[in-house]
């Protein structure tokens, strides 16, 4: 039974960013990077809260012809979910820096609860309960469910905190960087390493590691391009391998050249990268810059 519930979660962790995205991920926008956009983008809040009450009593048909015994405690599958979702955010993509922790679980937590009311309710008062006579509060939620459904992205109060969250999050990973990739990065001039590690955190932000593994395996095909953690345009890199020779090219193009500055900076980055990743890495590259004179 946990099995099918833990199915029935994972199918969901997939399939809900389609419906729309949540915004626990701390600021609308910061450049074009440490985007909520691409896993969370803003949504009315009590779509998530109902989403499963309304979504599992459909599942629950199919659970019902299947085994009847499933239905009992269907609720279950939300509490999966959102576990599973912190998971994602937290190990996977490894944003948990980025999480804004107290709306994630207030959000979780009324969704299970109200998950499990429906669950109860429902599934041991038979469907007459339904009749508006009999509980109003149920078309009430169902009215304020659709609502949230159909109204159009909008946005909402941010947290007080989310620079300090951002630039937590890139210091971060500045300092696991420097650790992991010593060698590559040792040597280098302090502007210089900036430029690196601010490529590494928007190449990591957008590509994890997991999808990065796919890249590589899938690169042997000939179905991707770009490998390792530097994206670099070659085979089966691995992600030192990656940083060393995006290393190589930045020594070749700072070469002899002691003006170091944002706009030097920039040219590099549409050179690597076109203009695709261009502001990102410049608003990564500030934040470092700040990071180190403060």
């Amino acid at each position: 039974m946990f099995l099918i519930y833990f199915i029935t979660a994972l199918i969901f962790l997939f399939v809900v960013p389609i419906l729309g995205r949540l915004n626990f991920i701390s600021k609308e926008y910061y450049h074009s990077i440490i985007l909520i956009k691409d896993f969370f983008t803003y949504k009315n809040y009590l779509f998530w809260v109902l989403i499963f009450p309304f979504a599992l009593w459909f599942v629950s048909l199919f659970f019902y012809l299947w085994n009847p015994i499933l239905v009992n405690n269907i609720w279950f599958v939300s509490f999966i979910f959102w576990i599973l979702l912190f998971i994602y955010i937290t190990i996977i993509l490894q944003r948990g820096t980025l999480l804004v922790k107290i709306h994630f679980f207030t959000t979780a937590l009324l969704s299970i609860m109200v998950t499990f009311i429906f669950n109860y309710t429902f599934y041991t008062k038979g469907l007459e309960f339904l009749l508006p006579s009999q509980n109003w509060w149920f078309w009430v939620a169902t009215f304020f469910f659709i609502i949230s459904s159909i109204t159009n992205r909008h946005k909402i109060s941010m947290v007080n905190n989310s620079d300090e969250l951002i630039s937590c999050y890139i210091e971060e990973r500045r300092q696991s960087f420097e650790k992991k990739y010593n060698n590559p990065i040792n040597g280098l001039r302090n502007f210089e390493k900036n430029i690196l590690i601010a490529m590494l955190i928007v190449e990591d932000y957008n590509r994890p590691l997991l999808l990065r593994v796919f890249e590589r395996w899938l690169s042997y095909f000939n179905l991707t391009k770009t490998t390792g953690i530097a994206q670099i345009n070659k085979k089966g890199l691995s992600d030192p391998e990656s940083v060393k020779l995006l290393r190589d090219e930045i020594e070749v193009f700072f070469e002899k050249n002691d003006n170091l500055n944002l706009d030097k900076a920039q040219e590099f980055f549409i050179k690597i990268n076109g203009q695709n990743y261009n502001k990102m890495v410049l608003a990564v590259l500030e934040n470092l810059t700040l990071i180190k004179t403060s």
